[in-house]
């Protein structure tokens, strides 16, 4: 749903002007008779931030987008248009026989990594009122490729204060496991399979299947990724070592960087593990320095040899990285086209020449 549409359902639901006097004239008549104006103003503040609070509830309702979905990602205010963007609605849904409900709601496609937004649903008669809860599933790519494309699949409970609706959310966040391929169409079949229930050190566990694993559950990624590309090519030193800063992708909710061996050997296992801990900074073109709430990803590749057995052939991976792929979930949202560098290690470089991607 674009921007447009939205605004337009906001007019359609709204008062008219003649609606909107009449409502106030009945609110404000008491409060002429014997209230002090300075009180009359609170009362109008109060009811303005009460109108901002519908309309954030009626923007959720329109995107697909719950409020716990908005605070996971730090989406400001004035963010959460663009933020919408970024998602598209999936529709699946999955009844299985003892009365479990999963939903498949909405998905972010990146280059390397895809965010999917899915609701558990008890059964009548079982009430969901834990501190925390886990998900366990697993999912099979329909082409059934070796060694598979995705992988890393970590997944957030998104809690959202209400027990009573018996059901529960989770984020599941998955990411490209093979250079240079991405994860831009892929389909891949959905198998949840059991809830576990937190609570004050006791947990319990609810089986949704008896004995198969059949669903009909199967998500297909965007074949087009949003955001923003650069190549740099520049030195970038880390812990003494030199290697090359390949590229950077920046979407709303993503940050990755990519670096390559600066020579013709591979760089040593130190600069791997340090790139696990590396630190990271967006700096907008107001100055305002984003930090990153959490590393998302990492992979490493480098040189191949194939050995020839007889009619039989197997590749071996050598000794050493030549390649690595870090990526980031930043602490709040923000629009790439307002980041003027990014700082990694402490080296800052420009990113004055990014690119949509292809």
């Amino acid at each position: 749903m674009e921007d447009r549409d939205i605004y337009r359902v906001f007019e359609q639901i709204k008062p008219t002007g003649s609606q909107e006097e009449a409502m106030l004239e009945r609110l404000f008549s008491e409060e002429r008779k014997g209230r002090p104006m300075k009180l009359m103003k609170k009362t109008i503040a109060v009811l303005a931030a009460a109108a901002l609070l519908l309309t954030t509830c009626a923007f959720a309702a329109v995107t697909g987008l719950g409020r716990q979905v908005f605070d996971y990602f730090g989406v400001r205010q004035e963010d959460e248009a663009l933020f919408s963007q970024e998602w598209e609605p999936v529709g699946l849904s999955h009844t299985f026989q003892n009365g479990w409900t999963v939903d498949v709601n909405q998905m972010y496609t990146g280059l390397y990594s895809a965010a999917i937004l899915v609701d558990v649903t008890a059964p009548e008669g079982v009430v969901l009122d834990g501190d925390n809860y886990s998900l366990e599933y697993w999912w099979e790519e329909t082409d059934n490729p070796w060694p598979p494309r995705i992988g890393g699949r970590s997944l957030d409970y998104l809690p959202d204060g209400n027990s009573a609706d018996g059901k529960v959310s989770f984020l599941i966040t998955a990411v490209c496991l093979e250079d240079p391929a991405s994860l831009l169409g892929l389909e891949t079949k959905f198998y949840p399979y059991r809830l576990t229930e937190y609570s004050e050190g006791v947990e319990e566990t609810f089986d949704f299947v008896g004995g198969h694993w059949t669903t009909d559950l199967t998500i297909t990624l965007s074949e087009q990724a949003s955001g923003f590309v650069q190549s740099v090519g520049q030195p970038l030193t880390v812990e003494g070592e030199e290697v090359l800063l390949d590229s950077v992708y920046l979407s709303p909710i993503a940050v990755f960087y990519s670096v390559r061996s600066s020579g013709d050997h591979p760089f040593s296992d130190s600069v791997w593990n340090d790139l696990g801990i590396s630190s990271v900074a967006l700096v907008t073109q107001s100055g305002e320095t984003i930090l990153m709430a959490e590393q998302v990803y990492g992979t490493a590749a480098g040189e191949t040899e194939t050995v020839s057995y007889g009619m039989f052939e197997r590749t071996y991976a050598l000794p050493g990285c030549t390649f690595a792929r870090v990526g980031y979930r930043p602490e709040r949202v923000f629009d790439p086209a307002e980041i003027a560098s990014v700082t990694i290690f402490g080296q800052t470089f420009p990113l004055d020449g990014l690119v949509p991607v292809e």
